[in-house]
């Protein structure tokens, strides 16, 4: 695909960025284009959207109804009218032909043509609902389909060479592509390698907010440009995944860190979403690419261990006597030997920024807490500032760290009670409780405390003062709580303390967070079968029965093996993506080690089937396609 040299504009309208380009020296032109739009045809268009829908009008795929209230949510029908006017742009001779394909709602052509196109469909009950609004996801299937059954781009892509053949397949980690649909999961990523269906800001795709007139408009005519012109797109750029050693040891936690590094046999291989293959003297030695160094354990032990901090280039430093790891994107923090002295470094330059006999631990908003050997807590921020010093009094009973939820924590003060604070360190609320309570732990303005005297944990809310006793509390990241109480009834409990999943009433022995995602693990027999059932942030079983060592993408995948080993894939909904059969790699003893990586399963320990040549891992798709 050639380089053309385009000026990328952002505009948002209605939370949507989209990439507005300028035209190189060639154009597409069809039999019915204009050659002048004037400004009054623009009347009330967004400034973003604007160039794009003047060049959309001057190719004559703008029907003349559509030429105006360009903010409005686009219905059904428009949409069918956009897809029929490209494609009779494609194909001049194309024209609707009467058929056996009838709704009770409408006799629209453009809308029938386009459903026998297979493009859309009807809603149901052989009705269309031509004067519907259109939600994203609705319109990247659409556009999809456009291209597919019009056209024979996507056909041709998939049939090149091996190195190219999966490159619209490749997926797209949106950050909200939990909410994805299954059956639009697919042609969202290739709409967006053809640069003609983008993310909304912040690398969301808002998947149901709805469509506009001007924003339909504009994808229409990247759509447009896709058979024989697509090079004026706005095509993102390639995406790029650590491989081979690089890959095995990079820990897909958003963070640049790796074991058993040495630098004379460590090499830092990427390849793109093109399958274009880099050495780190290309790509550098870090990855992700955003990250300026990288935290490498050279060696572990009882007692023992040691590490580097390394750049881009491949530049050591030697700040790190024993362990370290990186906080947030600010700063990385080194333990001795001991775990008794602990110092932040500054990123990038690593300077020395605070240092003191004891624990640090990120708790969130750019802020650490310091607990020393006393227990006395300090709150330091991103650029070593003590904030709020062990002068003020708080202590932690229990020497643990507390966690920020929505900008809100808590600490046990001087006199024996507890204050919330916010994340400027100032005090929102004082509250006390039962002198017999020791604080275990906090997230937010929820605390898990202990009762000696009866031998009970309580969950308690701050703000409320309402508290309730169980067995055993255990808090979550996202503010709610599994508890478990008398005859090992397990509970789910949310923020409010309302019960969201009553476990022990369905039969089930045991409950387990899923880290980092509102989804929860619930077992029948605690653990022995090494299967498990999926609830998700409503409470509701999505999948049953899968293998309780599963692995979770924030691009909206599950995954896990099955005893034959047998990787499947499945989305946040619990539908079913795809799967990949590598019993014939692998025996059944084999334990497959796997790990998402920028929205695809990295297989570490694969082997060619007739040699067993370890070729340093694969990649495969959520789909079950390999890529490499």
């Amino acid at each position: 695909m050639k380089n053309v040299f385009c000026f990328l504009i952002s505009g948002i309208m209605m939370g949507v960025v989209f990439s507005v380009y300028v035209f190189g020296d060639e154009a597409i032109t069809s039999s019915s284009a204009v050659s002048a739009v004037s400004q009054s045809t623009l009347e009330g268009i967004s400034k973003w959207a604007e160039k794009e829908v003047k060049e959309a009008i001057e190719n004559g795929i703008v029907p003349k109804e559509l030429q105006g209230d360009y903010t409005k949510n686009i219905t059904r029908k428009e949409f069918c009218k956009l897809c029929s006017a490209v494609m009779k742009a494609w194909n001049n001779g194309l024209e609707y032909k009467k058929g056996n394909l009838n709704f009770f709602d409408t006799n629209d052509e453009d809308i029938l043509l386009c459903a026998e196109k297979g493009i859309v469909s009807g809603v149901g009950n052989n009705k269309f609902a031509p004067d519907n609004s259109i939600k994203r996801q609705e319109a990247a299937r659409m556009l999809y389909n456009t291209l597919n059954n019009g056209t024979i781009v996507v056909s041709e892509m998939h049939g090149k060479s091996v190195d190219t053949a999966l490159e619209c397949c490749i997926p797209h980690s949106f950050d909200d592509g939990g909410e994805i649909k299954n059956w639009a999961r697919n042609e969202i990523n290739h709409m967006y390698r053809y640069g003609v269906m983008l993310g909304v800001s912040d690398n969301n795709y808002d998947p149901d907010g709805f469509y506009t007139r001007e924003q339909a408009i504009c994808t229409f005519l990247r759509l447009f440009n896709c058979y024989g012109n697509m090079e004026v797109n706005p095509v993102p750029d390639v995406e790029y995944y650590p491989c081979g050693q690089t890959a095995k040891d990079y820990i897909s936690d958003g963070e640049a860190y790796a074991y058993g590094y040495s630098k004379e046999n460590y090499k830092a291989d990427y390849i793109d979403s093109k399958g274009n293959k880099y050495t780190e003297k290309e790509k550098g030695y870090i990855y992700p690419f955003d990250k300026k160094l990288g935290v490498f354990i050279t060696s572990t032990g009882v007692g023992v261990g040691g590490g580097t901090v390394v750049d881009k280039e491949g530049n050591e430093s030697e700040v790190i006597n024993y362990d370290a790891f990186l906080l947030g994107s600010n700063f990385v923090v080194n333990f001795d030997k001991t775990f008794s002295n602990s110092t932040m470094y500054s990123l990038p330059d690593m300077k020395e920024i605070f240092s003191g006999n004891g624990m640090i631990s990120y708790i969130g908003d750019n802020l650490c807490e310091f607990i020393d050997a006393d227990f006395s807590s300090s709150i330091i921020d991103s650029k070593g500032n003590v904030i709020l010093d062990k002068s003020k009094g708080y202590k932690h009973s229990s020497g643990q760290f507390t966690k920020i939820y929505n900008g809100v924590f808590v600490l046990v003060n001087k006199n024996g009670g507890f204050d919330i604070l916010n994340s400027k360190c100032e005090v929102l609320k004082h509250f006390k409780v039962n002198s017999s309570w020791s604080l275990l732990d906090s997230i937010g303005t929820n605390a898990h405390f202990y009762n000696e005297k009866n031998d009970k944990h309580i969950f308690y809310r701050c703000y409320s003062g309402i508290a309730k006793e169980y067995d055993y509390v255990t808090l979550t990241e996202n503010n709610e709580a599994i508890v478990r109480g008398p005859h090992f009834h397990n509970y789910i409990l949310n923020a409010d303390g309302t019960v969201k999943f009553d476990a022990g009433s369905l039969g089930y022995k045991n409950v387990e967070k899923v880290d980092g995602f509102d989804f929860y693990k619930v077992l029948k027999d605690n653990g022995e079968s090494g299967l498990c059932d999926i609830v998700d942030k409503n409470g509701k079983i999505i999948k049953k029965d899968i293998s309780r060592d599963l692995l979770v993408d924030k691009s909206g995948v599950f995954a896990y093996i099955t005893d034959r080993n047998i990787i499947n894939f499945f989305d946040f909904y619990g539908s079913e993506l795809g799967k990949v059969d590598l019993s014939n790699v692998y025996s059944s003893s084999t334990k497959i080690k796997i790990k998402f990586i920028n929205g695809m399963l990295f297989v570490e320990n694969y082997y060619h089937d007739d040699d067993k040549e370890n070729i340093n891992g694969i990649y495969i798709t959520p789909q079950g396609k390999r890529f490499i």
